[in-house]
């Protein structure tokens, strides 16, 4: 098994000219850059290449879990009267377990 943390010696850039047959290879980022600044470099590439912006998730609008409690509640009131599990309340009304479950506590 080869220790990939070590570093290389001369052997291994010759082996590695070889392989290149004279092209002239570079690096993107310094080679003694931390492998924090790596890691950070290919999270921003990798949104770039996605087309994400990463950073917090936008708030949403000013009432949206009320609103969604009133849409949700009825069903999920009668599913309990029914005598469905949490998760399977959960799946059929689109919310979460530990949701349905406060609900329960706190409306039924």
């Amino acid at each position: 098994m080869i220790n990939q943390s070590s570093l290389p010696i001369e052997a291994d850039f010759k082996a590695f000219m070889e392989l290149t047959e004279g092209i002239p290879i570079l690096t993107l980022l310094h080679p003694d850059m931390s492998w924090r600044k790596v890691r950070g470099w290919h999270s921003k590439w990798a949104q770039k290449f996605k087309g994400n912006k990463g950073g917090w998730h936008k708030h949403k609008r000013p009432g949206y879990k009320k609103q969604m409690r009133i849409e949700k509640l009825p069903l999920a009131k009668l599913l309990d009267e029914k005598n469905y599990s949490l998760g399977r309340i959960a799946r059929i009304v689109g919310s979460a377990k530990s949701t349905v479950a406060d609900w329960k506590k706190k409306y039924f």
